[in-house]
Order: C-alpha cells, then sequence, then structure tokens
C-alpha cells in the first residue's frame, strides 16, 4: 500500500512557504517597477532638457518679437517658469515690471545699453523702496548685465516678454518696426501706449512742448519761485533765466516712485504736480 506523502519532513508548512514566495514575489516585482519608474524618469528627464537646449538655440537665434513668441510657444516648458513667477504677482504689480522690461528692450534693440540699464536700475530702486527686494534685485541685476553683456540682457529680458504676454511683445515688434516713428513714439509704444491715441497724442504734444519750450523750476527776482515755462518767465521778468531747473516728466510708476517725496514733475500731459 502506498503511504501518504509527508510534507513536514521536506518542506515543513505549505502555507508559509507558500506566503514566503508570495511575498519575495511581490518585493521583486517592486522593485521591477521601481526600476522602471527610474528609468522613465531619467529618460524624460533627458529628453525635457534636450528639449531646453533646443529652445534655447531656438530663442538665441530668434530675430524679432514674433520670432520669440513662436519658440515660446513650440517649447512651453520653456515658458512655464516664467509664466509662473509672473502671473504670481497681482496685477499692480504685473503692469509696472512688464513695462519696465519693455523699455529697456526697446532700448537695448535701439543699440543703447545705457538706457536700458538705467531703466532697470530706477525700476530696483522703485521695488525696493516699495518693499518688493525679489523684484529690486532682480532689475538691479538685469542692469548689471546690461552694462556688462547687452546681448545677454537682450535674451533675459525677451524671454520675460515673450513668455509672459506674447501678444503685446508681438505687437510692439510690429510697430516699432515702422522706421516712421519717432524715438519718443517708440517709448510710448514700449510703455504700451499707441502714439496714435489720445492719450499717445497728449504725451507727444507734452513731449514737444518741453522740448521747444521747457518747464522749469527757479527763484524769481523778488526771492519767490517760479514754475512753468521758460517763455513765460522771459515775458514776466524781461530777461532770461538763470539756474533754472528743467522738471523731469514722470509717465510711469516706476519714475514716481523713484522720486523722493517733495520732488516736483511733470505728468504725461505736461501739468506740474509735486510728490507726497
Amino acid at each position: 500500500m502506498v503511504q501518504p506523502f509527508d510534507y513536514t519532513t521536506t518542506i515543513g508548512n505549505p502555507g508559509g512557504a507558500f506566503e514566503q514566495a508570495y511575498a519575495q514575489g511581490l518585493q521583486l516585482r517592486a522593485v521591477q517597477e521601481a526600476q522602471a519608474m527610474a528609468r522613465a524618469a531619467a529618460q524624460q528627464k533627458a529628453a525635457e532638457q534636450q528639449d531646453l537646449r533646443a529652445a534655447m538655440t531656438a530663442f538665441a537665434a530668434a530675430k524679432t518679437p514674433a520670432e520669440k513668441v513662436s519658440v515660446m510657444e513650440r517649447y512651453p516648458m520653456f515658458a512655464k517658469p516664467i509664466s509662473e513667477q509672473y502671473n504670481a504677482m497681482d496685477e499692480m504689480t504685473r503692469k509696472p515690471v512688464f513695462d519696465a522690461g519693455l523699455r529697456g528692450y526697446a532700448a537695448l534693440r535701439g543699440g543703447d545699453a545705457a538706457s536700458a540699464a538705467r531703466v532697470w536700475r530706477e525700476t530696483g530702486t522703485a521695488f525696493a523702496n516699495s518693499n518688493k527686494p525679489e523684484l529690486a534685485k532682480q532689475f538691479t541685476d538685469l542692469a548689471d548685465i546690461a552694462e556688462k553683456d547687452p546681448s545677454a540682457a537682450d535674451i533675459m529680458s525677451s524671454a520675460f516678454l515673450a513668455g509672459t504676454d506674447g501678444k503685446r511683445f508681438k505687437e510692439f515688434g510690429e510697430v516699432m518696426g515702422q522706421g516712421s516713428l519717432t524715438t519718443f513714439q517708440k517709448d510710448l509704444v514700449a510703455a504700451g501706449i499707441d502714439p496714435k491715441s489720445p492719450e499717445g497724442i497728449k504725451q507727444s504734444r507734452a513731449f514737444v512742448q518741453n522740448r521747444t519750450d521747457p518747464i522749469v523750476t527757479m527763484a524769481t527776482p523778488s526771492g519767490g519761485q517760479f514754475v512753468g515755462p521758460m517763455s513765460e518767465y522771459t515775458k514776466r521778468y524781461g530777461n532770461a533765466p538763470t539756474g533754472a531747473v528743467q522738471l523731469k516728466t514722470v509717465s510711469n510708476t516706476a519714475q514716481y516712485e523713484a522720486l523722493p517725496p517733495g520732488s516736483q514733475y511733470l505728468d504725461p500731459q505736461g501739468n506740474v504736480r509735486t510728490k507726497r
């Protein structure tokens, strides 16, 4: 008679052996899945780095704002960190940030790196005075780069502009390409003002007024203070003014913030104002 097989003398408890093998199988599967995920993550990271290098190369080669915006649209991961930082700002901050970026970029494209650096440094000072140290540092650093390497500042500022408001940046490029615009009108465009709009016409008139008959502040013969067109001073007192100080025209928040309290200035319409 055949005797029953004695499991206890061979592998011990069959249930325990099965549980052990099952656990080992699960562990092996988990290791394999982790390895597969690591390989996939490494491949994705390599692909992202390759795309980033391609985007940076294409962006550096782009010449016009429209071309630069097109690169951003083809490589959204290139624009993502820029747009996220910009969109995290409140509306009152976004506008002066973009305006200052555009004015500096316009100066660079006109071959005037010194003006670009000045715009960005003044903006940095304004944000420092407004208790926004991070923005202040970014604009100050950008001003330093403009002075040392204008081409790098061109790429950095245009990447910001194309990655945040591509529509406005493209419109800016289209208008800047028109040779009929004066330097002041191009400054208006950089500030987001259409030179042909009522606001643009007012600012242009004030600009011409200030060039041909500047608004000045100076002492009168009797010891008072005169503020007004230089021609009016001559008309009142019969002699040409000496020691006259021409008032600055303030057309944006950054320029206003940079003024010390109590300073007199001209608003975009040519009206004399005093900073409180």
